[in-house]
């Protein structure tokens, strides 16, 4: 093209160059006539123009053809060529597959926008460098890689394929899959690698998943208690494939049936049972449906054991049977049962029947379904009545009652009520019964007698609490009656001890010493009975206070000095606690403690004495009491509340008491929302606790009754 311009314009010059030297001469040639000449002479430009266009037009006519085919043919070239790289561009992106480049002698590598968003990160983001790549790799896999693309860049590989771990933005690795071309110099070295990124990681955890689900399954199959097979639909049955159960089941291994090498299955098949085993198969194979046989077999051992086979064909696109697969369970023991069942419902059926206690099913509507002979009679029927469950009930009401409870809760059990005999007498029965849809099934039972001897148990019950009334009456009145002369012993001791105290010897005075020590004990006896006696009757009034409970177990310490001093014990006080306040009434507590704390010293002939006061999380007073003295047995430590109870009984007890100190004091201390509890071990001591509730006497505070006040004593 660029020839054909320099030519077309050598001949428009040369062609120019002739006119203006020889124009003149050939129009004088053509016209000779002056005027027409002259006017011919002004358009002689435009016929050169004229005449050499047509001239250049001959010329280059088939070259200007040939440039705008040839431009045509580009452009179209073109249009097509930029619908590829759309399309090419568009299954890129539909593809998202990330191309990157890597030139090996400079370093520099090109990553594509689709290889960095499977990273999470936009084009400019992340900086086109191969240490940018090198640092995504996963630490496990970078040195596998590193190894794989040296190998193929020195051409030992003949290709570059590999999957690794590469790190996402956010910090996680997702799984990529690599492939690479090598290009080459002319010396046949690679000196550029282009390859692909694709993000794989779907695909990877769905392998993952694959694989687990078949160890699984492979697992599954193998630890089944069942025999898991393939066999051929022969008269051998011909196994292909068995699971591991095959030896826990006969004793074989699978190797001793596949392909009947041993042996064959059919060969372990009761020979009694083999045709029934192949004619059903054979009938569910015919209609290509699953079949459930049960059958016997013979074991390794020469055993035989029950085994239940399910099983199904599998064929071709013509409808012939191509094998059989399926499962082989061992039943044994589920058969053993089986006939063992069918023995015991016999039984069952017989001490039913024969049973003291009446078992029945009836419907929702009073249809009775079963009622054995001790239902009959129980309510005077014979076996072969027809009994209606309606008539049964004295009013319909009771029976709407009973049927209404029953659908509520399914089940009742103990519930008493009265039935009607035969004869129209009313019976109490106590019945269980459960709903199982619209059937009743239950059990009942004639209670006639057990609520005649209630009856009597009650009017025993009311007779000895009017007994005991009686007494506690008694007791208190014998008390009032004791401590009457009882303080005028006393007094009368003390006037006669006075008057003749310069006159008395150390043997006169011992003997006014031990009717001290029996009148006190007396009168210490005469206030336990009195203050039982009250609280039995609800006749001691409780005042609260505020009190100093510090305060209360100095006072009772001081009173027993003597004793403690004698028996020389350790006194120990441990206060864990700066608040030992309380509301209560002073008189219980103080009396309370005072049994507590002089029980401690008296059963305790050596060691010490320990008082300890505390708060827990709830703000509780806890109040520990501890002793090294004889301790307590476990038998005895179950009954050590109940009044009159002593563990050492009878004339030759060691120590005085009636065994109502330790009743009393659970009362005393329950009046003023305290808690008392003990632990103790025979010969070691014992540990009393008592816990004095915050909400008691936050409660007190708050509500306190008419009869109740609190004092700032």
């Amino acid at each position: 093209m660029h020839k054909s311009a320099w030519l077309i314009t050598l001949i428009y010059f040369t062609l120019s160059f002739l006119w203006i030297l020889f124009s003149d001469d050939i129009l004088l040639s053509i016209e000779s006539d002056p005027i027409t000449l002259s006017k011919i002479q002004t358009y002689k430009g435009w016929i050169f123009v004229l005449l050499s266009s047509v001239l250049i037009y001959f010329l280059t006519s088939k070259s200007i053809k040939k440039f705008i085919l040839a431009n045509q043919r580009k452009s179209k070239e073109i249009k097509n060529l930029t619908e590829i790289k759309n399309k090419l561009q568009l299954s890129v992106k539909a593809s998202k597959i990330g191309f990157w480049e890597w030139e090996l002698n400079t370093n520099k590598v090109y990553f594509s926008k689709e290889w960095k968003r499977q990273i999470g990160f936009k084009d400019k983001e992340v900086p086109n460098t191969y240490r940018e790549w090198e640092k995504r790799v996963h630490p496990d896999d970078i040195d596998e890689l590193n190894k794989n693309i040296n190998q193929f860049i020195h051409q030992e590989d003949e290709q570059f394929y590999k999957d690794f771990r590469f790190k996402h933005k956010n910090g996680y690795y997702i799984w990529i899959s690599a492939n690479a071309i090598a290009v080459k110099n002319k010396n046949g070295e690679v000196k550029k690698l282009l390859g692909s990124h694709l993000d794989i990681t779907s695909r990877k955890e769905t392998e993952e998943k694959l694989k687990e689900k078949e160890k699984q399954l492979s697992n599954l199959i193998g630890n089944l208690k069942g025999i898991v097979y393939r066999c051929k639909n022969d008269a051998n049955w011909t196994m292909t494939f068995l699971s591991k159960g095959i030896q826990k089941v006969t004793g074989y291994n699978s190797e001793d049936l596949i392909d009947n090498k041993n042996l064959a299955y059919a060969d372990l098949i009761v020979p009694e049972d083999r045709k029934t085993v192949l004619d059903e198969i054979q009938q569910a194979l015919k209609v290509n449906r699953q079949f459930r046989i049960t059958y016997r077999i013979k074991t390794k051992n020469n055993k035989e054991k029950w085994v239940w086979e399910q099983g199904v064909g599998v064929y071709d696109e013509k409808k012939q049977i191509k094998r059989i697969e399926g499962f082989i369970a061992d039943i044994t023991e589920q058969k053993l049962a089986e006939i063992a069942l069918q023995k015991s419902e016999q039984k069952y059926k017989n001490l039913v029947e024969n049973s003291l206690v009446g078992i029945y099913t009836t419907k929702i509507n009073g249809e009775l379904i079963y009622a054995n002979k001790a239902f009959c009679n129980i309510l005077g029927y014979k076996s072969s009545d027809k009994i209606n469950v309606k008539d049964l009930y004295p009013s319909k009401e009771q029976r709407e009652k009973l049927i209404n409870e029953i659908k509520h809760k399914q089940i009742v059990s103990n519930y008493e009520m009265l039935l009607l005999t035969r004869q129209g007498e009313p019976k109490n029965i106590t019945l269980n019964a459960s709903l199982n849809g619209d059937e009743i099934s239950g059990m009942m039972m004639d209670i006639t007698h057990i609520k005649e001897y209630e009856k009597q148990l009650l009017m025993a019950k009311e007779a000895a609490e009017k007994a005991s009334k009686i007494k506690d009456a008694f007791i208190g009145n014998v008390s009032h009656e004791i401590r009457t002369p009882l303080n005028a012993i006393n007094g009368f001791t003390n006037i006669l001890k006075s008057n003749f105290d310069k006159h008395m010897d150390d043997r006169s005075n011992e003997f006014f010493q031990i009717i001290f020590n029996a009148s006190s004990r007396l009168e210490r006896t005469v206030d336990m009975m009195l203050d039982f006696s009250k609280l039995n009757a609800d006749d001691l009034e409780m005042k609260p206070l505020k009190l100093d409970f510090k305060q209360i177990i100095n006072k009772i310490l001081e009173e027993h000095q003597v004793e403690i001093k004698k028996k020389n014990l350790g006194i120990i006080i441990e206060q864990n606690t700066e608040n030992t306040q309380i509301i209560a009434d002073e008189y219980a507590v103080e009396n309370a403690f005072s049994n507590i704390i002089q029980n401690a010293i008296k059963y305790t002939e050596k060691g010490h004495v320990k008082i300890s006061c505390s708060h827990n999380e709830n703000d509780d007073l806890i109040i520990h009491v501890e002793d090294t003295g004889i301790g307590m047995t476990r038998d005895y430590l179950e009954n050590i509340f109940v009044p009159y109870s002593q563990e050492d009984t009878g004339y030759t007890r060691q120590y005085e008491g009636i065994g109502l100190g330790l009743s009393i004091t659970k009362k005393l201390l329950e009046l003023n929302g305290a808690e008392i509890s003990v632990q103790s071990k025979k010969g070691e001591g014992s540990v009393f606790n008592v816990i004095f509730s915050n909400e008691f006497q936050q409660q007190v505070k708050e509500f306190s009754k008419p009869n109740l006040y609190i004092s700032n004593k």
